[in-house]
């Protein structure tokens, strides 16, 4: 196939993309890292030959080089499983786009004017000339006290699902989907063990039958890679991923018609069966901590949502579910108007049932003053129990409510507060050892934002901005990222000769 000059930089900074990040849903083998770096580093040769080739440096500005770069066009022959690995490294930038990630600039690609849309359209392109091969699901394979199998042996986990109608879950079997693979059904059963490969609808009528278990979000296996499968005599399957050893196994083996159970041994973890739902969303809601990748936090606060759904749904008087559950949708990276309605529900249905519950209550003041209903955000800061939050050691969240109230009151009615309440605001933030630990975010946001729409006179202007700047120059703030524009916009306002 020939490249043009906007597909050569389309492919080559997605395959660097797609080995610089940790990517949703795709985990690339080691074998597969070499082919793409193999495949990227032949690509930037053939490029710098082309581009030396064309003169494409020489152009007198970067404008020019980039047109002229675009220019060019390449003949190339992939591989089919260069072709693979190229149109997934394609749909891990496309993905990343649609989460409004950073893709186009970690790879250089904005600078050509390239977007989403070229991007897809090198895929669809792509698809064309090197379609997948489909093949028929091999149905029933195995009916044996044992056998072993390696066809997965290197495939990424994308979905493990079960269904029981037993109290105890006790799965019927258990349906695997590996990457580019058919559904493959697992069972136990008088004694052996069951393998059968099946269709999306296949298995997705079976497992409409019955309630669904969502096994690989349970464990948090998503995206493992899988090694080796095997069936034992007691009966037990076996299934080992990257991240551990998943058994399913009858509970009484001496039993012909005994019910199966599921347990996952992570690696350097403890082996347990289903852990209590709420216990183990608990348990994954704390393993985020220090997780900075956006894409990855992501991933495991939706799984605690998907765990904590039907939770919620099952025993709607939980009140520690659905304050966890509103957690998780308040901390997602990319707040939407879905996050802060299921938030703002979760919170509500906590406070239903339990009126005093000062976290509840709390965080769906934050909602509300988030989505900018500040009356009834000021009425929620306003029942902020101070001696509660100091019992637990968070103080803090004291001077930081007092500043959320001032906040509600000024974009509700700015003409309502007096400057003095600013000012003391300010003293308060340089003088409160707490005040060491928070960022004045959102005041220092919220006069940024009413100065710009006029709200104040000229006079109030400049001394807001200037009492706002010392602030945060005293309390060391003046370097914090999310503040650098409204730090730039009031800079200019006390630079302006009045």
């Amino acid at each position: 196939m020939v490249l043009k000059g906007r597909d050569l930089r389309i492919i080559q900074g997605a395959c660097f993309f797609f080995l610089q990040s940790t990517c949703k849903g795709r985990i690339l083998s080691r074998e597969e890292e070499i082919l793409l770096e193999d495949l990227e580093e032949r690509l930037r040769s053939a490029m710098d030959a082309l581009y030396e080739q064309a003169g494409t440096e020489r152009a007198p500005s970067r404008p020019e080089v980039v047109a002229a770069r675009l220019k060019v066009s390449l003949p190339w022959d992939f591989t089919p499983v260069e072709a693979e690995l190229v149109k997934a490294a394609l749909t891990i930038c496309r993905l990343d786009l649609d989460a409004k990630g950073d893709a186009l600039v970690v790879t250089g690609l904005l600078e050509y004017g390239i977007g989403a849309a070229e991007i897809k359209a090198l895929s669809t392109k792509l698809e064309g000339d090197f379609p997948r091969e489909p093949k028929e699901p091999q149905g029933f394979l195995f009916q044996e006290e044992e056998f072993q199998l390696d066809e997965l042996e290197g495939c990424t986990l994308e979905r493990l699902v079960g269904h029981s109608a037993a109290k105890d879950e006790s799965p019927h079997a258990i349906f695997l989907k590996a990457t580019n693979r058919h559904w493959q059904r697992f069972y136990l059963d008088a004694g052996l063990g069951f393998w059968d490969e099946e269709s999306d609808d296949e298995a997705l009528e079976e497992l409409a039958g019955e309630p669904a278990i969502d096994y690989g979000l349970r464990f948090g296996i998503v995206g493992a890679r899988i090694g080796m499968i095997q069936c034992d005599p007691c009966p037990r399957i076996t299934i080992a991923l990257s991240s551990g050893v998943l058994t399913l196994e009858a509970r009484e083996p001496m039993n012909l018609e005994s019910s199966s159970r599921i347990l996952f041994h992570a690696n350097g973890g403890e082996t347990g069966e289903i852990p209590d739902p709420f216990q183990h969303a608990l348990r994954l809601y704390e393993n985020r901590h220090g997780e900075s990748d956006a894409g990855r936090l992501t991933d495991r606060l939706r799984s605690v949502i998907a765990v904590l759904s039907p939770v919620v749904s099952d025993d709607p008087t939980h009140a520690d579910a659905f304050h966890l559950l509103g957690l998780c949708w308040c901390e997602l990276p990319q707040r939407s108007r879905e996050s802060d309605r299921e938030a703002e529900a979760a919170f509500r249905a906590v406070l239903a049932l339990k009126p005093d519950h000062s976290y509840a209550n709390l965080f769906l003041a934050h909602v509300l003053f988030d989505t900018e209903r500040y009356p009834e955000a000021f009425a929620r800061f306003n029942r902020f129990d101070a001696e509660y939050f100091r019992e637990q050691g968070q103080a803090w969240r004291i001077l930081k409510n007092e500043e959320l109230q001032l906040c509600c009151r000024l974009y509700a009615d700015s003409g309502s507060v007096d400057p003095d309440e600013v000012m003391t605001l300010c003293e308060r933030y340089e003088s409160d050892p707490e005040g060491e630990l928070i960022l004045p975010r959102e005041i220092v946001l919220c006069l940024d934002a009413l100065i710009a729409q006029g709200a104040f006179a000229r006079t109030e202007v400049e001394r807001y901005a200037r009492r706002t700047l010392v602030m945060l120059e005293r309390t060391g703030s003046l370097q914090a990222r999310p503040l650098q524009r409204a730090i730039e916009n009031l800079s200019k306002i006390i630079s302006v000769p009045s």
